[in-house]
């Protein structure tokens, strides 16, 4: 009888512990509220930002990701392109619906990076490092300042294939997303280099130079959701 008994007591034993683990995990792993801030890229049916919906089935994700988007310049002079011009009407509105906001995720710099803004690549990197700052310096009502992840723009495809608005922008973005990093290292901010994962075969995922298909932006997403869950 007490070779049974012990045999009983190991048992619950074995199922409490399992529940108290379970119990453990299902407190502090809880899910991500995030904030995305994108261009055509992150807009897209099959983009990153629902690919990384699909990834992140449990968490909630709010994009703000605008087709012609920029950090700072008002694209083809519309102010709703700007997204420094937009970004505490974006950070309200998530903060409100969300009831705070873990992570906020940046994806910008494909439009800062057009021929017409050649001679403005420096604004871009001040207009990044100003992002940065309102991010963390805005009002948030429901919980601490989230983290920020930024990630490089993708590379451009060659000027043979490209849209005139685009001609010289491989060379822009890829000095742009050498200078992201540098600024994210600076500021503290978690850097994904999607130039440098995509710039050896970009052109396998892309049409026009620009836009990626699905296994380009699921190749951003896993990156994005990979930075997300190592930092949480």
């Amino acid at each position: 009888m007490a070779a049974l008994f012990l045999k009983g007591t190991d048992m619950q034993n074995t199922i409490l512990i399992m529940f108290l683990v379970l119990s453990f995990s299902c407190d502090t792993v809880k899910p991500l509220k995030i904030l995305t801030l994108g261009d055509s890229n992150g807009a897209a049916k099959h983009g990153w930002v629902n690919q990384l919906k699909a990834l992140m089935p449990h968490d909630s994700i709010y994009n703000k990701s605008i087709s012609g988007n920029t950090i700072g310049f008002d694209n083809l002079n519309n102010p709703k392109l700007n997204t420094l011009a937009n970004l505490d009407r974006y950070l309200l509105e998530a903060d409100q619906k969300a009831k705070g906001i873990d992570y906020v995720v940046v994806m910008l710099g494909t439009n800062d990076s057009k021929a017409v803004f050649d001679a403005r690549s420096v604004e871009v990197l001040e207009n990044l490092r100003t992002l940065i700052g309102r991010i963390r310096d805005f009002e948030y009502s429901h919980r601490s300042v989230p983290e920020l992840v930024v990630l490089s723009p993708p590379p451009y495809g060659p000027d043979s294939i490209l849209a005139d608005k685009y001609r010289g922008g491989a060379a822009r973005v890829k000095w742009l997303s050498e200078q992201y990093k540098t600024i994210c290292q600076s500021a503290g901010v978690t850097f994904v280099g999607i130039h440098s994962l995509l710039e050896n075969q970009f052109m396998d995922y892309s049409e026009d130079g620009v836009h990626l298909d699905s296994i380009g932006q699921l190749l951003i997403a896993n990156e994005v959701r990979r930075s997300l869950t190592s930092n949480n």
